[in-house]
Formats: structure tokens, sequence, C-alpha cells
């Protein structure tokens, strides 16, 4: 494992220069399960420098593949080949030979051919919009569908509920049950807001014939005369 690391660091500055899949080939050239193991481990970080150039932005492949779902049709193949790089970079007894890590890359090269394909310039604002929307179209297929599946059954239940006795029963109920909660619903509205206004008017009236005993009291004590204040201190 520790070869692999080292490999890998000396590869680094040369792989960012020029991005190619020479150096996978040449690793693959081997034919040992340490070059079958850096020619996958390369090809991961091939991934991320597509990803990245493509404005895909994240911390790592996971999140930056995220918005890149839609564009990647082998996706779940792809996850699976990932799956078996991460094995070999996080634990050191995992083996891999060269007809593996071949059937394992072949995954790796359809998913960045898919990306490479749906390259578009970039600058203008239309385009821009262009990848936002395309990034989002499984979700607005995935509302389109629902809306339409949503609508469809809308009709058809109230065609059934139109059309049959047990329709006609079932609304009948629904209708009549909801008279009864709305009936009670509004009863106790209307009761809780009558016991809120008589307690809050309880209250002020309480408070200002408290006040006005509290002026009187002022007054009979004063004589009707403002106290002199300033002679006290």
């Amino acid at each position: 494992m520790k070869f692999r690391r080292k490999r890998k660091k000396e590869d680094s500055k040369e792989h960012k220069k020029n991005l190619s899949l020479d150096l996978v080939e040449s690793y693959l050239k081997e034919k040992t399960r340490g070059g079958s193991a850096m020619a996958l481990i390369e090809t991961e970080k091939i991934l991320g420098e597509i990803l990245e150039r493509l404005g895909y932005a994240g911390k790592n492949n996971d999140t930056r593949l995220i918005p890149a779902k839609n564009i990647i049709d082998n996706f779940e193949e792809l996850e699976t080949a990932r799956l078996v790089t991460k094995k070999i970079e996080t634990d050191i007894d995992a083996k891999v030979d060269n007809e593996e890590a071949k059937a394992t890359l072949s995954a790796y090269w359809e998913a960045i051919r898919f990306l490479t394909n749906s390259q578009k310039e970039k600058g203008g604002v239309g385009s821009k919009v262009g990848r936002f929307f395309g990034r989002k179209t499984s979700l607005i297929k995935k509302i389109i569908k629902r809306g339409l599946i949503y609508f469809f059954l809308f009709f058809l239940i109230v065609y059934i509920l139109d059309s049959t006795a047990i329709g006609h029963q079932a609304v009948d109920f629904l209708v009549r049950t909801s008279h009864f909660l709305f009936s009670w619903i509004l009863f106790t509205f209307l009761l809780v807001v009558g016991i809120l206004v008589i307690v809050i008017s309880t209250i002020f009236y309480f408070e200002r014939r408290k006040e006005r005993k509290s002026k009187i009291t002022i007054e009979k004590e004063n004589d009707g005369k403002i106290p002199d204040i300033k002679g006290k201190i």
C-alpha cells in the first residue's frame, strides 16, 4: 500500500499538467496487482479533474457527481466501480487483478465519455441557465410525472364517485361528515373566541374600576388639591 501511495504522489504533478488516460494504460500494461490498483486510483483522480473543469463544484467526487448524475447514463455502474476503487484506497489487503481492473475501468471510461460529450461553451448567461436546468432535468421530470399521475387520478376518482351507486353513497357520507365536523369546528372556534372576549373584558373592567377607586381616594385625602411635593423633599 505504501508503494501505491508513493507512486501516486510522484505522478500527481505530471498528471496536473496533462490530463490523459496514457498513465492509466501504462499501469495496466504492467499486468500486476499494484499496477491495476494504481490504474483505478488514477482514473478516479482523472474523473475528479474532468468534473472540476466542467464546473461541478464539491469537496470530493461524491459531491461533484450529484449534479452530474443526469448526464451520466451509466451512473449506477460508475458508483459500483468507485466502490472498488474506494476499497483499494482504504483497505491494505484489498486486491484487484488486471481483468477486474479493466472491467471496472470500462465503467469509468464510459462515464467520462458522457461527461466530455455533454461539455458546452461557457460564458453566456443562456448557456449557464441551460446547464442549470439540464442538471435539474430528472427533478423536473419527476415533478411533471407526479403531477400528471395525480391529475388523472383525481378525475378518475371523480368519475367513479359520479357514475356508481357506491360513489354516490361515499360522496353523501363525506358531505354529511364534513358538515358535521365543520359545524363542530365552527362552534368550538366561536365558543373559544367568546370566552376570550368575556375574560379580557372582565379584566379590563376590574382594572378600570380599581384605577377609579384609587383616584377617588387620592382626591379625598388631598381635598381636591395637588399635594406639595417640593416642600417634602
